[in-house]
């Protein structure tokens, strides 16, 4: 009995292993319709620096952060920075989540149309990750970023964005 315990909990942490993204691989598949009703998924973003961020209305920390990730939008953009915002609200809020979002640059998704399941269990918000030009998963799940990693993150963007493509 002992041993069929320990095979089941070892397969399972096997299996909840297997779908967490890792650091330094290729980034898990994602794929999303918008708010506004078009398509994105991450090849699209190929030979770009991609933030993927989790996060909701109801989470102080994430609208805090928001602003921060407009700007490094709106700065590095057009040098090859793409963010997309993923909100995790309840779908009966999905008017709420537009309202808060129509100020923002980058595009949003509601989580119930978005294919991410590559990306782990999203069990806290905000929380971002980072791609880099090549597909290379970077952050695996940067919780909450604070008034003082928004510095470093800048700095991960912009020699990120440096790499060639």
């Amino acid at each position: 009995m002992q041993r069929f315990v320990f095979l089941l909990l070892a397969t399972l942490l096997a299996v909840n292993a297997a779908a967490a993204p890792r650091t330094g691989a290729p980034a898990p598949v994602l794929a999303a319709t918008l708010l506004n009703g078009d398509h994105y998924t991450l090849t699209q973003s190929q030979g770009r620096v991609v933030l993927v961020t989790f996060w909701a209305t109801w989470c102080s920390p994430c609208v805090q952060e928001m602003p921060e990730l407009d700007r490094l939008y709106r700065t590095y953009h057009a040098q090859g920075l793409d963010i997309l915002g993923v909100s995790v609200d309840d779908p009966a809020d999905l008017a709420k989540v537009r309202d808060f979002t129509r100020s923002l640059h980058y595009p949003i998704a509601a989580q119930a149309d978005v294919d991410a399941k590559g990306y782990g269990r999203i069990w806290a918000v905000p929380l971002l990750f980072v791609i880099d030009r090549h597909g290379v998963l970077r952050e695996d799940g940067w919780p909450g970023l604070r008034e003082k990693d928004y510095p470093k993150l800048e700095q991960m963007v912009k020699t990120l964005l440096a790499e060639k493509p």
